[in-house]
């Protein structure tokens, strides 16, 4: 890494150890680990976790992910390099804390677009991007994409990696929002320092489930925060509308399959605004106790609890949502909703017809309201598709749609 003599005030810390990464079966060296002081801005730590060569990455998704052999097909492909970075950002209270997060480069490359790709619902630190983690389709993905052409990042977010002390604050707008950004800014500042590449201008944003939401949060974060274009946001199946989303979860009288995943969010919009309600404020006994003896809401996904809404959560709490009566929990809900606003840069939007975790509603209001509000907006539907398998189109759809806009 030739640029590093350019670099001042830093440490170097040299690591001549093997590094095997058994989930793809490629050896790696991890060589560097650069630490910065405050002259680089957010940036503290950059690591090289791994080079994978074209044929090993080639290996890899033949292996484990033959779905993305359409988007390395008959393409000239490059290295990879693999590293992990850790930065300041602010938590949910304005303070400043460490996040991390993963950065995937093309060995050499001039003229390079940026993309940040926001990662879905995950439930253990093992699964956040900077653990590089070779089974998770994200990851592949993102690699895929880097040889190509692209630098790619993945923030963990808070919660996760180098913040995995701090509790992750579930489909909360604000944060998501602007640790995706931190980090989008602390890569452009600082990747000329480290390795021979150059961007251009071009900003792609994308991701899927919490990644579409937060990438959504991230697009008007950057809209409201910065001078940064965005060439093309694609934010897919995510929980953009999340008042219309509580009030028909509160109404439905049916079987929601994923009632943890709403008791997380339940959860995170009581602790970070502060209301400090107990648990037998939101839902029945015993399922109150339940959710009272779980400890870490990585858990809440396995919750032995009611899947009827109306079984689960007391009749004041629906109520309370539904008819305006519940103000201070309604504020909060409404201060994560995304969907209904006037974005700049044009969005193109991605959802499945039968999804039946994060309902249609919230992509076929989100393309409504800002159709109508004047925005250049598009969607892809994917017709009879659920939450899981509409994944894998999106990833190949979204790969097509950033090569059109290159």
């Amino acid at each position: 890494m030739k640029k590093i003599k350019k670099l001042i005030r830093l440490s170097v810390l040299l690591l001549p150890l093997l590094y095997s990464v058994s989930s793809c079966s490629v050896d790696v060296e991890v060589d560097e680990i650069i630490t910065f002081d405050s002259n680089f801005g957010d940036l503290r730590n950059w690591e090289l976790l791994a080079t994978v060569s074209e044929n090993q990455l080639k290996s890899l998704i033949d292996k484990d992910e033959p779905e993305l052999v359409p988007i390395i097909a008959n393409r000239n492909l490059r290295d990879i390099k693999v590293y992990k970075i850790t930065y300041n950002t602010s938590n949910v209270d304005g303070n400043t804390i460490l996040a991390s997060g993963l950065v995937i480069v093309p060995k050499h490359g001039l003229n390079m677009p940026l993309v940040s790709f926001q990662h879905g619902t995950i439930f253990t630190n093992d699964d956040a991007p900077s653990s590089y983690n070779t089974k998770k389709l994200a990851t592949v993905f993102a690699m895929a994409l880097a040889s190509t052409n692209y630098v790619v990042i993945m923030p963990d977010y808070l919660g996760y990696g180098a913040s995995s002390n701090y509790p992750h604050p579930y489909e909360h707008r604000e944060t998501l929002g602007s640790t995706s950004f931190d980090m989008i800014m602390t890569v452009k500042e600082n990747l000329g320092f480290i390795d021979d590449l150059i961007l251009n201008d071009k900003l792609f944003i994308a991701g899927y489930s919490e990644g579409g939401y937060a990438t959504m949060a991230l697009h008007q974060h950057i809209e409201e925060n910065s001078n940064l274009k965005i060439t093309m946001s694609a934010p897919a199946s995510g929980a953009y509308n999340k008042s219309g989303f509580f009030q028909q979860m509160m109404q439905l009288d049916e079987d929601f399959n994923y009632p943890g995943s709403a008791m997380w969010v339940v959860d995170s919009y009581n602790t970070n605004y502060n209301l400090n309600r107990n648990w037998s404020a939101f839902i029945n006994e015993p399922y109150a106790a339940t959710m009272e003896s779980i400890l870490n809401p990585f858990d809440y996904i396995n919750a032995d609890i009611a899947q009827n809404p109306q079984d689960l959560y007391t009749a004041e709490f629906r109520t309370g949502l539904v008819n305006g009566t519940d103000t201070e929990y309604l504020s909060a809900i409404a201060d994560n909703d995304v969907f209904d606003w006037t974005p700049k840069y044009p969005i193109t939007l991605y959802y499945a017809s039968e999804d039946n975790w994060v309902f249609p509603l919230n992509s076929e209001t989100a393309y409504e309201s800002m159709l109508e509000n004047g925005a250049n907006v598009s969607r892809v539907i994917y017709e009879g598709e659920g939450h899981f398998t509409a994944g894998i189109l999106y990833v190949n759809d979204v790969f097509e749609l950033f090569e059109s806009n290159r």
